[in-house]
């Protein structure tokens, strides 16, 4: 009985975790697709740009576009977000004669980057591209070594290039462990909620119309035992 009771509780569980881990790798294209497609309205600027300064004394620029892959429309960064790092040579400044360093120092821990984005450009290569998507945290990545300005040459990985409707969109394919994780437990939880929460509706319909909580059968005033399922309890009798 005890091995019978532990298989109905494991069964769903891992059939919820089966079901998040799938949702979870669905959320990624639908999270892209949804974000290029359907445009976010009232977004103020094209791009941000800030400059932090690392312990080691290296000044980088973090810049997230607001229009993806130089699309017209601006993106949901909730959905989906284009971020570029790039290391400020001593004697350049893209903002000024003297940058404003936000914060003054960083360390590992508080460092902005994604960690997807905390490695240097390939050889020969100015910056390092990455696109994240998926929803409600961020599943999956890509990483593109740009060799200047936007619009040179650029090396791709693991970004897929799609035609949707008439419009060109791109899909991240490197995973994010930690976005996956994190949205495979939401969506479980969520299904194995709702889950028990239908289950205890059931039972209690049963037990109400005199059944065995567990499949229903008719029980009797005294049986103690269902004959059908074997599951102890009485049935309800209303007075």
């Amino acid at each position: 009985m005890a091995e019978r009771s532990a298989t109905r509780w494991l069964v769903p569980v891992g059939v919820a975790l089966l079901a998040g881990v799938c949702l979870s790798i669905l959320s990624v294209p639908v999270a892209a697709t949804l974000a290029q497609l359907v445009p976010a309205p009232g977004t103020p600027t094209n791009t941000t740009l800030r400059l932090y300064e690392a312990r080691d004394g290296t000044v980088y620029a973090v810049q997230e576009w607001y229009r993806i892959d130089g699309a017209q429309e601006f993106h949901r960064p909730t959905l989906m977000r284009q971020r570029i790092v790039r290391i400020v040579p001593p004697d350049q400044d893209p903002t000024g004669p003297r940058p404003v360093l936000d914060p003054p120092s960083l360390g590992v821990l508080d460092d902005p980057r994604p960690a997807f984005l905390r490695r240097a450009p390939a050889p020969g290569f100015a910056s390092i591209e990455g696109v994240s998507a998926g929803w409600p945290l961020h599943a999956a990545h890509s990483l593109t070594h740009v060799e200047g300005h936007p619009g040179t040459a650029r090396r791709e990985h693991g970004l897929l290039r799609l035609t949707i409707s008439g419009k060109d969109i791109v899909l991240p394919m490197f995973p994010i462990w930690t976005g996956l994780l994190g949205n495979t437990l939401l969506y479980g939880g969520a299904l194995l909620l709702a889950w028990w929460s239908l289950r205890g509706l059931r039972m209690n319909t049963r037990r109400a119309r005199g059944g065995c909580a567990g499949c229903g059968y008719p029980l009797g005033l005294r049986m103690q035992r269902c004959p059908e399922c074997g599951r102890e309890g009485r049935r309800i009798v209303r007075v």
